[in-house]
């Protein structure tokens, strides 16, 4: 039994809003301080809520105890009638501890027809408040008992048991196979003290990676290079962080942390921005559950958004059009993937499609309560680009190439036109290398027409023989004009059915269909045939026909008839 008469009304009426969400995990706690509308413990049902109205009476309902009641029934009927409360409440119960008499209940009753209660209107009295309790004996025992303690101590004997100790007091480390035997025993026994929150445990060789499941309230990892034990700490409730706050406090040396450090804490602070500071100068007091929490220095800190800060990943066309006509001269598919809020401001932030270039969208609050927005790109880097398809990384250059002023940059949808009122201000042109856009558009063209796919090769295997080639070659098919040039090498492969009938012809200007082999890296693609035309000169074959790729070729020597340079014209067939 619980001595409902000799608790304070504060501690009953949190012990009460507990037992409610513990069978109720979605259960909302309606502060005062924000005008709860006779609004106080809400659980929802179905597409409404039911609204327990928590009142400390230890004795019998006198005039002013009745009256209480009677104004937050007038006031959550009020708020239930708003048509901009988004509460929609299906029944009322007054929650005391005590056992309402029956004149107690028919005065209720009374004043609900009085009020016109457009929902059921009935007391939650003593017996109600019992069987809460004893569905969940460890909120009892840690609010009036000696849970609070014996949930530090147990605690304290799992590390002993793990040979777990903080490093200033103790060398020891954990290993993964030490802690095999008693984590489901010593979880059992710690999740039956703590009414706020469960835990969890994992053994790993190295420090796990943050994770963001829902529910999450922070993660803790104990041990050494042997190995780790990691203590899970999640919400049993959604207001349980209101009953058992978890205050933190970051203290950082402006002397001895970077300014890269600093630029990326006012970032975190402003707009929510994941961070990860490292270094001296770092100290956290952190009051964790159960013993878990830290006071003094870090070597590190990281910042990261929550479970259900991100949003449901949005897609939308980004289209940059010319100055002064409706001509797209680039389009984007982006994907939205994460949104934080800070102090100062929001943050949107993700990629396009294929991952390769990081948007991040700013919008900070101005002194005059308006937004000042700022949009940020980065582009990943050559390594990342290497081995994906042209036709991923192709997009992403050619928006680049396009982006700043005079254009302008309009969104819309996947597959609908870009929006006019949707126009936002670009600045300074974005830094891309020139000689990348035209050689991926160029590779683009050539993979469409061979019809195949094309990868970025790696960086070391390019060459200028190679790129001069490709963008020639790409000229051509796009329909720009014949490339006319001077053929400076002294060789040329290709296929060897075309190289014998070259060198059987006189050196006289002739036109053939030559399909072209481009290399790209430690690949071979063969372009549809082409009109070429060479003039003075003359071929011989050099060597026997091989393997390059997956294609079999003839090298031809080259050499001039006379002493001009031999040429050659490349356009498409007629």
């Amino acid at each position: 039994m619980v001595p409902w008469a000799t608790l304070e009304p504060g501690l009953v009426e949190k012990m009460v809003a507990v037992f409610l969400s513990w069978e109720n995990p979605n259960a909302q706690r309606i502060q005062p301080a924000k005008g709860d509308g006779g609004l106080d413990v809400i659980v929802p049902c179905g597409d409404s809520w039911v609204d327990y109205q928590v009142k400390y009476f230890s004795k019998r309902l006198d005039r002013s105890s009745r009256s209480q009641i009677k104004k937050s029934l007038k006031k959550a009927i009020a708020t239930h009638k708003d048509p901009g409360n988004t509460f929609n409440l299906s029944a009322w119960y007054a929650t005391i501890p005590i056992d309402p008499t029956r004149a107690e209940i028919e005065w209720l009753e009374v004043v609900a027809r009085e009020v016109e209660a457009p929902f059921p209107c009935e007391f939650r009295g003593l017996p109600f408040l019992e069987r809460m309790a004893a569905d969940s004996p460890s909120v009892v025992d840690y609010y009036i008992g000696d849970g609070r303690d014996r949930l530090d101590l147990t605690l304290s004997r799992l590390a002993d048991m793990l040979g777990l100790q903080k490093a200033e007091e103790s060398g020891a480390v954990l290993t993964p196979t030490d802690a095999a035997g008693h984590l489901q025993a010593i979880g059992e026994l710690l999740n039956g003290d703590d009414p706020h929150f469960y835990y969890e445990f994992s053994g790993t060789q190295t420090v796990p990676e943050g994770n963001s499941r829902p529910g999450l309230v922070a993660s803790v990892s104990l041990g050494g290079a042997d190995g780790y034990v990691t203590f899970d700490i999640f919400a049993r409730y959604v207001e349980a962080t209101e009953d058992r706050p978890i205050p933190l406090t970051v203290r950082l040396d402006p002397v001895k942390i970077s300014d890269v450090d600093k630029a990326a804490w006012q970032s975190a602070l402003k707009f929510g921005t994941p961070a990860t500071l490292a270094g001296d100068g770092i100290e956290l007091d952190l009051d964790l559950p159960a013993g878990l929490g830290h006071s003094g220095p870090m070597s590190q800190l990281q910042i990261s958004q929550s479970a259900d800060s991100g949003v449901s990943e949005s897609r939308s066309r980004w289209s940059i059009l010319g100055p002064l006509t409706d001509d797209v001269r680039a389009d984007l598919v982006v994907c939205i993937t994460e949104k934080t809020q800070g102090s100062g401001g929001l943050r949107v932030a993700g990629t396009d499609e294929n991952g390769l270039l990081g948007i991040e969208f700013l919008a900070e609050r101005t002194a005059f309560g308006n937004y000042g927005s700022t949009l940020n790109l980065t582009l990943a880097g050559y390594e990342q680009w290497q081995g994906r398809l042209v036709g991923e990384v192709t997009p992403v250059l050619v928006f680049l190439s396009h982006w700043g002023k005079p254009n302008r940059l309009l969104f819309g949808h996947v597959r609908g036109v870009p929006q006019r009122s949707a126009e936002f201000p670009m600045d300074a042109p974005f830094d891309v290398p020139e000689w990348a856009v035209n050689y991926f558009q160029a590779l683009a063209t050539i993979a469409t027409a061979a019809g195949t796919d094309i990868r970025v090769p790696d960086q070391q295997d390019l060459n200028a023989e190679d790129i001069n080639l490709a963008l020639g070659l790409a000229h051509v098919i796009n329909g720009y004009g014949p490339v006319l040039g001077q053929i400076s090498q002294a060789k040329i492969d290709l296929p060897p059915d075309v190289a014998t009938e070259f060198a059987e012809q006189p050196g006289l200007p002739r036109e053939l269909l030559v399909p072209f082999i481009v290399t790209v890296g430690d690949q071979t693609v063969l372009t549809p045939p082409l009109s070429v035309t060479f003039q003075r000169t003359r071929f011989k074959l050099e060597g026997k026909p091989r393997t390059k790729g997956e294609h079999a070729i003839q090298t031809l020597r080259i050499s001039p008839l006379g002493e001009q340079p031999p040429q050659a014209l490349i356009s498409l067939p007629a």
